[in-house]
């Protein structure tokens, strides 16, 4: 169970990574900061859901950062 669990923690980091380096480029090769600013929400969002399937607690499935955060206090 935990290989599992600590698989799906990896998958969870690959794809925030992802938005994040997206967000980057297009925060230096564009002017499309709203998009930016979206990509940034998702990437930390896919973080905090990746560190809590690490600590062996089942995200919900939901977008709000603030929520996500609260699971974890």
């Amino acid at each position: 169970m935990a290989k599992l669990v600590n698989q799906l923690a990896k998958e969870w980091f690959k794809k925030a990574e992802a938005d994040f380096d997206f967000a980057k480029l297009g925060f230096r090769e564009t002017e499309h900061y709203g998009e930016v600013c979206f990509l940034c929400q998702q990437a930390v969002e896919k973080y905090l859901k990746g560190f809590l399937v690490a600590s062996n607690i089942r995200p919900r499935k939901i977008h709000s950062t603030s929520v996500l955060i609260n699971v974890l206090q």
